[in-house]
C-alpha cells in the first residue's frame, strides 16, 4: 500500500511541481475515506470511468514514436541491474500491481452481496408468512 500511495505522490508531485511527501498522507486519508464511506458498488463503478484513463498510455506509446525494434529487444530480454533505483523501481511495480487492499475490496463486495441476498430472502420470507385473509 506505501508503494501505491508514494507513486501517486510522484505523480501528483509531477503534475504540480510541489513536493510528493505531502501528497502521501492526504492520498492514504481520501482512501481510508473512500474505503469506509463508500459502498464497493459505488467506488467500483468510478474505477471503470477511471480506466479510460488507461487509455493515455496507448496513446502516448505511438506519440513518442519510439524505435520498435528496440522497444521489442528490451521487452523479451529486458536488462536487470542490481542498483537502488532499479531495485526500488522493481519494488514499487511489484507492490502496485500485487496490493493487499484490493484482497479486501473484493472480499467487501462477497459480504454485501451476502447480505443483499440474506435481507431479499428474508423479505420474501416475511411476505409468505403474513395470514391472509
Amino acid at each position: 500500500i506505501s508503494a501505491d500511495l508514494a507513486g501517486m505522490a510522484e505523480s501528483a508531485a509531477m503534475l504540480t511541481g510541489w513536493p510528493a511527501r505531502p501528497f502521501v498522507p492526504l492520498f492514504g486519508a481520501v482512501v481510508v475515506w473512500v474505503t469506509v464511506y463508500t459502498s464497493y458498488a459505488a467506488f467500483a463503478r468510478g474505477l471503470k470511468w477511471l480506466t479510460v484513463v488507461l487509455l493515455a498510455y496507448v496513446a502516448s506509446a505511438f506519440l513518442a514514436r519510439p524505435d520498435w525494434g528496440a522497444v521489442l529487444r528490451a521487452t523479451l530480454l529486458p536488462g536487470v541491474r542490481w542498483d537502488t533505483g532499479y531495485l526500488a523501481t522493481l519494488v514499487g511495480i511489484l507492490g502496485t500491481t500485487i496490493s493487499p487492499y484490493l484482497f479486501f475490496w473484493q472480499a467487501s463486495q462477497e459480504v454485501e452481496e451476502e447480505k443483499a441476498r440474506g435481507r431479499e430472502a428474508l423479505r420474501r420470507c416475511s411476505f409468505s408468512s403474513t395470514p391472509r385473509s
